[in-house]
């Protein structure tokens, strides 16, 4: 199924579960309940892509009754990254079939597990620096990005906290693997600069990216001239709320890659 946006391991998303206006296509990340019966009694499994993306994830779908499922929400959790093959044909209903591998993270030595550490903790030591001061009106937050206004499936009337591990997720995890993909869905980034976080097979490099992006989002201005002068991955686009010049709220950062001809030496 393919949705606006990226969706990680240990990802909460919930699929509504709607009948599609005659005529109409159908919604993104909406199932009609035709095929949500058919995907629930059938193998239970759902590869979630985003828009022209070849890698996602795998989630397993509730076992539901047929008419339990009309009108609901299907709560999965993000499981395996997968990378597309070949789509094949469709089903009765509508689902297409497709052949994947898994795409998994790349054996690290032990200097690179070290260094792994090294950045987890700062990127831990920043996020405690940041609830330590006071909220600024432009400060960024964490917000799943399937939970995102322009990028959301959900209908307007659900409640995403609808979700049965909506709470438990919010947590940050301990693991160092996991807290980067906790991050890389919550943490304000283009769509571009997800897809590349969730197709990467080299751990220390997208917790490396991470903590460059948290080193942007905690000090704009100064990572700014660092980025004119010596040329930074990324850079920030401040997203406002109306384009007439009387927006309502502040503008937002979104983190994502530098334009072309900008970017410099990497850190790896």
């Amino acid at each position: 199924m393919r949705l606006p946006t990226a969706v990680f391991p240990m990802h909460p998303v919930s699929l509504p579960v709607l009948q599609p206006p005659p005529h109409a296509r159908p919604l993104a990340g909406c199932l009609s309940p035709s095929l949500a019966d058919e995907l629930c009694e059938g193998t239970g499994q759902l590869a979630l892509l985003a828009d022209g993306a070849r890698h996602g994830v795998v989630v397993d779908l509730p076992q539901v009754t047929t008419g339990a499922a009309h009108g609901m929400l299907l709560h999965c959790i993000g499981g395996r990254r997968v990378s597309l093959i070949e789509t094949l044909h469709r089903s009765p209903q509508g689902a297409r079939y497709a052949r994947f591998s898994p795409l998994d993270d790349s054996m690290l030595g032990v200097d690179e597990e070290r260094a792994l550490e090294d950045e987890a903790s700062v990127l831990r030591a920043m996020f405690d620096s940041r609830h330590a001061r006071p909220i600024q009106p432009d400060d960024w937050e964490l917000l799943l990005c399937t939970l995102d206004e322009e990028l959301s499936i959900l209908p307007a009337h659900v409640d995403p906290a609808s979700h049965p591990q909506f709470v438990s997720a919010a947590r940050m995890p301990d693991s160092t693997i996991d807290l980067g993909w906790w991050l890389a869905a919550r943490l304000p980034l283009s769509t571009a600069l997800r897809l590349h976080l969730l197709q990467l097979s080299f751990a220390l490099k997208r917790t490396r990216d991470l903590v460059d992006v948290m080193r942007l989002l905690e000090s704009p201005s100064a990572e700014y001239a660092r980025a004119r002068d010596t040329g930074g991955k990324f850079t920030i686009t401040w997203v406002t709320a109306e384009a007439s010049g009387c927006e309502v709220e502040p503008p937002r950062p979104v983190v994502d890659w530098a334009p072309r001809g900008e970017m410099g030496a990497s850190r790896y």
